[in-house]
């Protein structure tokens, strides 16, 4: 429309690179601005004088947290650094849920980088409590078969019940999910999430949605947890992504696919 710029609003994924640029070419200059003789309301409060205002563009902090790092970019790393450079670090990620597909040495480098010569410890986290080891068998034989020497956790809790594979035909896929939804209901107290492959299939279901019941792409559902999971069309996903949805549940597994994945 007339009037209207077609300049796109910057995204969270743009500021990586901006970061880069301003790096590279450096701040823009300051204006000077023009030393008013009346004393200004604020310069008649000291403890408002006083004070230091945080600038916007901070880089001084004394302890950094990176959660998820499996997936930081190189130039995310670099953007981090920038501002850690005197800071102890916190480190958590997961290589079985990476889902970086270039040169795996480029972001350990630019980590490494990021960290500098500071001192490090490593801890590997051995049990894996969520998952039952039913359920955990099946992420693991997924993830195994593209990175076969991955050190996975060990599930220590089994419920008995093994994870349901349903293979049906593409018009059958509606009444399957809400079939499988409608026994987990039956079957747990808790938390349900139908985990499908992209946006515009959430968009056909989240208003299915209740008080219990979540649909979430299997991007989306990194990080979370749920009592059942139906998984929709596991083999559209990426390996390590597949692997993430597969390992989302904590009692009961249901994946539904139209084509077979295992």
């Amino acid at each position: 429309m007339l009037g209207q710029s077609l300049r796109p609003e910057p995204s969270i994924d743009d500021v990586p690179l901006l970061d880069e640029l301003a790096e590279f070419i450096g701040a823009p200059p300051k204006r000077k601005q023009r030393v008013r003789k009346a004393q200004s309301v604020l310069g008649q409060i000291p403890a408002a004088r006083d004070r230091q205002a945080r600038p916007v563009d901070y880089r001084d902090y004394a302890h950094v947290v990176v959660d998820e790092s499996q997936d930081v970019t190189p130039m995310q790393w670099r953007m981090i650094g920038r501002r850690g450079h005197v800071a102890s670090w916190t480190i958590v990620g997961d290589p079985a849920q990476s889902a970086w597909i270039g040169d795996p040495v480029e972001p350990a480098r630019a980590r490494d980088e990021a960290l500098g010569r500071r001192q490090r410890h490593e801890h590997r986290l051995t049990t894996n409590y969520r998952n039952s080891a039913e359920i955990f068998a099946v992420a693991a034989e997924v993830i195994r078969k593209v990175k076969p020497d991955l050190r996975l956790p060990v599930a220590v809790r089994s419920t008995g019940v093994d994870p349901v594979h349903l293979l049906i035909k593409p018009e059958e896929l509606d009444g399957a999910i809400k079939a499988a939804v409608a026994d987990l209901r039956e079957e747990v107290e808790g938390t349900i999430a139908v985990i499908v492959p992209d946006a515009a299939v959430r968009e056909r279901w989240h208003k299915e949605e209740d008080e219990r019941t979540s649909v979430v792409t299997a991007v989306a559902a990194k990080g979370m947890e749920y009592d059942a999971v139906v998984l929709v069309e596991p083999g559209r996903l990426q390996v390590s992504t597949r692997y993430v949805a597969l390992s989302r549940a904590t009692q009961r597994l249901i994946t539904i696919a139209t084509a077979s994945w295992l």
